[in-house]
């Protein structure tokens, strides 16, 4: 039996990213940042902060290996080790920082 409609996508699946773009589009729209926000500007931030994750998660994991072990941990992030490098780090994001640890530490 066939069924007519349409497949649903998300924006996320359609952008061939994996955050949330409608999470982050959401929150965008609740942050008072502007009085408009077009369609664009959640699948663009989506895009950057996906692009920096990864690579700083591509040298942790360098460094992993490199220390021989098998799982990520807080030291082997770059240059993440002390509280003021996490606090210089998320001191402009608010946006998705409500209920997060690191923002209840250090604070």
């Amino acid at each position: 039996m066939k069924t007519k409609g349409k497949n649903r996508t998300s924006r996320s699946g359609r952008a061939g990213l994996v955050f949330p773009i409608g999470l982050i589009h959401k929150r965008l729209r609740l942050g008072n940042f502007a009085d408009r926000i077009g369609s664009g500007a959640s699948v663009f931030l989506t895009g950057v902060l996906e692009y920096l994750v990864s690579e700083i998660l591509k040298l942790a994991g360098h460094t992993a290996t490199l220390k021989k072990s098998k799982h990520i941990t807080l030291h082997h992030l770059p240059g993440l080790h002390d509280p003021d490098t996490y606090r210089r780090l998320l001191a402009m994001t608010r946006l998705f920082c409500k209920r997060s640890y690191l923002c209840k530490c250090f604070k």
